[in-house]
């Protein structure tokens, strides 16, 4: 009798685990490659979100400036259309000195439509018109490096302690603009020198 080799095959029970085995080892994701995945994900999403959130208050900031900044430049453009000898009594704090009668100018302080009273201001305006010196008195002698005073400002050749209301020539103007904002509190200001035009 002959005897032939004996071939030796796995059940095919045997070789359907050993496949899903297999599959199994390199076809899905472990536990830890998919956790890994979520964080990744997750910091991806809280990135954006933290983006979006910091571009809409960088915008709402942006047009509160532009606000501030329109605002200003319309009371910079008034100041100047009015007589230069009138400007100092239409926009200091005394409504006893207006040109037109007493209580007639609008004073120093001025709304800004769109734009929140801080918390902590005394006169309940955005707006402000600052010129040298308290009140209705318009000083050469007050210490405001950013107005470029103290500075003669009857041309005289002398700077003093004397109101210079009625005899100004030229005049130091602050226009401060100070709000409640995205961003906090927030303040603009614009400084110019108005001078007599012959």
């Amino acid at each position: 009798m002959c005897t032939l080799p004996r071939v030796v095959r796995p059940s095919r029970d045997r070789s359907r685990h050993a496949d899903l085995t297999h599959v199994g080892l390199r076809g899905g994701f472990t536990m830890v490659e998919l956790l890994i995945a979520i964080a990744v994900l997750t910091l991806g999403i809280g990135a954006v979100s933290s983006t979006l959130v910091t571009s809409s208050s960088l915008n709402r900031s942006s047009r509160e400036a532009m606000i501030a900044t329109s605002a200003a430049q319309n009371v910079l453009e008034t100041l100047h259309a009015e007589p230069f000898e009138d400007v100092f009594a239409t926009y200091n704090s005394s409504a006893a000195d207006d040109p037109l009668g007493a209580g007639s100018a609008p004073g120093p302080a001025f709304a800004v439509p769109g734009l929140d009273v801080q918390v902590d201001d005394p006169d309940g305006f955005v707006g402000e018109v600052i010129m040298p010196g308290p009140g209705d008195l318009l000083l050469e002698d007050v210490g405001d490096a950013d107005l470029g005073m103290p500075r003669d400002l009857n041309a005289d050749g002398i700077v003093d302690g004397a109101d210079h209301a009625t005899d100004y020539t030229v005049l130091p103007v602050r226009i401060r603009v100070a709000w409640r904002g995205a961003a906090g509190d927030q303040t603009l200001e614009f400084i110019t020198t108005l001078t007599r035009r012959r």
